[in-house]
């Protein structure tokens, strides 16, 4: 039988295991797998704040939107004329157009019309629109309802 020579250490014993260390080549892999993470990591957070700031601007006009509604439905009861048939919804007119500042510190310009609606009504479409957008903000919302005036 052979003998097989064994490589010893200090003191004649064996090396321990994984006393050689990392090589280059296993080093440059590792920062490779650890970069490519972090970079999709990063991509994946940029994607999520451009998603929330959408989100954020969404809501903004929306509520915006809404509020006018309350406003004009409330109109409609305490002062009928106020809720007068005219306005536009790409210029400002008279009576038919406001800015309001949101809670996140945005400017909302609101437009409206107000049409003759069906048996005593009156058809209101308000527009809200950032007076200056930024890249994730929404354009613009429209909503629309019919406002009963009694």
């Amino acid at each position: 039988m052979a003998a097989r020579a064994v490589p010893r250490g200090a003191g004649g014993h064996p090396p321990p295991f994984g006393a050689g260390g990392f090589t280059l080549v296993e080093i440059v892999i590792a920062i490779l797998i650890i970069s490519v993470g972090v970079l999709g990591l990063a991509s994946i957070m940029a994607g999520t704040s451009r998603r929330h700031e959408r989100a954020v601007s969404h809501g903004d006009l929306t509520a915006a939107a809404e509020s006018k509604f309350e406003d004009l439905r409330g109109a409609a009861v305490d002062d009928p004329p106020a809720l007068a048939e005219g306005g536009s919804l790409t210029a400002n007119a008279a009576d038919h157009a406001d800015s309001v500042r949101t809670s996140h510190g945005r400017w909302i310009r609101r437009r409206w019309r107000v049409e003759a609606g069906p048996a005593g009504t009156r058809a209101v479409t308000v527009r809200a629109e950032p007076s200056t957008a930024a890249r994730n903000d929404d354009q613009e919302i429209d909503l629309s309802s019919l406002v009963y005036v009694p």
